[in-house]
């Protein structure tokens, strides 16, 4: 680690390319990143029983209620303050972060599993595809250069398994419009990338596996080490077109969940329809029905900027799953499933991703005391320099990462932050704060005037 001069707990490889760093020293301006984020193929109610073998109909019967739209003027100045080194965001508040209690709530994912890891062979994925689907992505022409390696495009899938018209299809084919609708559905809502509408064949091999096996995943903790990345990605991409991956409807409730900044007003929700057993609503079903937040991106996300500049810890939801609404509601059981796993502090696998999950950064989400200085594992540099894109040819993942696989196998042995351990203190978390206060960048927005408010000359007119 190469601690920054000025900020002790920032790591300057990480800082140079940061969004902040580039707002704050250097004085540029940063544009509002594009949600990268697909809606659904149409569902057909004739897949349930398919994608429910797979353990994932009750999340397809969460999205298929209805999804609230994307804020991304919000979402990116949440992005700003994420921080590689430490897999939080750096607010004046505090830090917080997405973990694994987060995506079981909100989402419904189960976190004990097998990793999210397989052998990636880019040669030949066409072939598996047409194999599993019956139809066969175009192949490139000779002097255009193969812009879908990594996958198809999203109309495609759209353009061949949106609508399946007979009444009476034969349940073979019914299977193969699931898997597409699956296939849709995993590479572009839960592990969607920045770059554009891309549907990665990556993930491919196990929704081409059989169902049961699905159902055998730890879902939650890729689609968590996939966010991680994008997050760590995104916090230092500033093209004019730069695009925001992962599951952006988990960390945009979790951000409704836990601070006001960019929170709209909801209207009630509609009794759960779904009668199917096992399947009820999850966190994220709450808000289903959301007044949009309108207006000018540009305006907004410099506002949201200055909001989360005077956040204070009074306004944050620390621990929001606590509170009267959720105890109230017919919680789906599959929310509190894992909770042993909810403290764990544990490499968390999605292929090429490897990403720690740190939870005793982010104690008083918990409920417990937050102290300074606390030790923690981190993602060091050559991990985040695994990439998909820099990584060429076949890649046994299974292998290259087989240390942390045997760690997340032995998680029932890894630290666990204890649930007895101390309780949140007014005074103790007002010394982690002053701490907090002098390692970190916690204000993005240069004062107008480094003069105090009290000195300034009287205009007369305020």
């Amino acid at each position: 680690m190469a601690p920054h001069p000025r900020y002790p707990l920032l790591d300057t490889t990480y800082d140079d390319k940061h969004r902040a760093h580039l707002m704050v020293d250097l004085g540029r301006e940063m544009k509002c990143m594009r949600s990268r984020t697909h809606k659904p193929l149409p569902w057909d109610e004739r897949y349930a029983v398919y994608i429910g073998r797979a353990g994932l109909l009750p999340l397809a019967w969460l999205v298929n209620a209805g999804l609230p739209r994307m804020d991304s003027a919000a979402l990116t100045a949440l992005v700003d303050r994420w921080r590689p080194e430490t897999h939080t965001f750096h607010l004046p508040c505090g830090e917080l972060t997405v973990t694994l209690q987060d995506v079981a709530m909100i989402l419904g994912l189960p976190i004990d599993g097998h990793a999210m890891i397989g052998m990636v062979q880019p040669q030949g994925w066409r072939d598996m595809v047409e194999a599993a689907l019956g139809l066969r992505p175009p192949e490139v022409e000779e002097d255009v250069k193969d812009r879908k390696t990594t996958g198809v495009s999203s109309a495609w899938l759209a353009e061949h398994f949106s609508h399946l018209d007979d009444p009476e299809a034969e349940g073979w084919l019914v299977e193969r419009y699931a898997r597409a609708w699956l296939w849709h559905f995993i590479g572009g809502f839960l592990f969607p990338d920045g770059s554009g509408n891309t549907i990665s064949w990556m993930v491919f091999p196990i929704v081409a596996g059989t169902w049961e096996d699905m159902a055998t995943y730890s879902w939650a903790s890729g689609v968590l080490a996939y966010l991680y990345r994008q997050l760590c990605d995104g916090c230092r991409r500033c093209g004019d077109s730069s695009g925001l991956g992962g599951c952006l409807y988990l960390l945009q409730v979790w951000m409704w969940e836990h601070l006001p900044v960019g929170r709209p007003d909801r209207i009630p929700v509609e009794e759960w329809q779904f009668d199917d057993e096992g399947s009820l609503p999850t966190v994220g079903y709450l808000w289903k029905n959301c007044i949009n937040v309108v207006g000018n991106k540009k305006r907004r996300y410099l506002s949201y900027m200055n909001e989360f500049d005077c956040l204070t810890q009074h306004q944050v939801e620390w621990a929001p799953y606590d509170r009267d609404e959720v105890g109230e509601m017919d919680l789906s059981p599959l929310c509190n499933r894992d909770a042993e796993y909810w403290r764990i502090e544990i490499p968390l696998i999605f292929y090429y991703a490897v990403e720690w999950h740190i939870p005793q950064r982010v104690m008083r989400q918990f409920g417990r005391l937050q102290v300074t200085n606390v030790p923690f594992t981190p993602t060091n540099k050559i991990l985040h320099k695994c990439d998909r894109r820099k990584e060429r040819g076949a890649i046994n993942w299974p292998e290259k990462h087989q240390p942390y696989i045997v760690l997340w196998n032995q998680r029932g042995q890894n630290t666990v932050w204890p649930y007895s351990g101390p309780m949140h203190r007014a005074g103790a978390f007002k010394e982690y704060l002053e701490w907090f206060h002098q390692v970190s960048r916690l204000h993005l927005r240069p004062a107008l005037s480094a003069v105090h408010i009290a000195d300034l000359p009287d205009s007369g007119d305020d």
